[in-house]
């Protein structure tokens, strides 16, 4: 995680976004290129996550708990910002942000896939701090996936968030259902829906008794 705060975040009026560390040469030096997938989203969840559950044996302080909860607060308002630059609120799939604070979302970029990353951070963030904040953001992605990406059999991968005029693919991701939606009604849940003392979430979102 030190590394990680040292070498790949970004920070911006948006927020805070992690950047990518990549070969910048060909002698294979590497630098970040300030390039970030909606993927790396979950990363807030993660940190705020594990600065409420340190094991015992590498107790964190609560000055450095809260450092963690910080900088989970400003990845994920980065999150959320970026869905608010497109035209129906519907976050891309990768974006980048120049040093004059521009965002671009380059074109093979453009596309939903409704995934779940952003709102998998708002529910932890929600869960440790009960600031309402955060469901208020989760509310405002989920009305944008149910006024711009539901069709008539489900919900579907939108091709270009960038224009007014949505264009639906015919698939929708399996993981929508199993994680984009359940983090969403976890979000609005009581405490007690799913005690994370007693449940951890794998990848899938898929909860497994501790």
């Amino acid at each position: 995680v030190e590394t990680m705060e040292a070498s790949m975040v970004v920070n911006s009026t948006s927020g805070a976004m992690l950047g990518d560390i990549v070969p910048v040469s060909d002698s294979g030096k590497k630098g970040l290129h300030r390039k970030q997938d909606h993927l790396a989203c979950f990363v807030p969840g993660m940190l705020v996550h594990g600065a409420h559950n340190a094991p015992a044996e590498a107790p964190l302080s609560s000055h450095r708990q809260q450092e963690l909860v910080d900088l989970a607060d400003r990845l994920v308002k980065h999150c959320v910002w970026v869905h608010t630059q497109t035209a129906k609120g519907l976050a891309p799939d990768h974006w980048q942000m120049h040093l004059d604070g521009r965002l671009e979302i380059p074109a093979g970029g453009r596309h939903s896939l409704l995934r779940p990353e952003t709102v998998e951070s708002l529910f932890y963030l929600f869960r440790y701090t009960g600031d309402e904040q955060y469901r208020q953001m989760g509310w405002k992605i989920f009305e944008a996936i149910n006024q711009h990406a539901r069709v008539e059999a489900g919900f579907a991968t939108i091709d270009n968030v960038m224009v007014e005029d949505l264009e639906a693919r015919d698939d929708m991701q399996s993981f929508f259902l199993s994680e984009t939606l359940k983090y969403l009604y976890l979000l609005f849940s009581p405490q007690d829906q799913l005690d994370l003392s007693q449940f951890v979430l794998n990848t899938e979102a898929h909860p497994l008794r501790i």
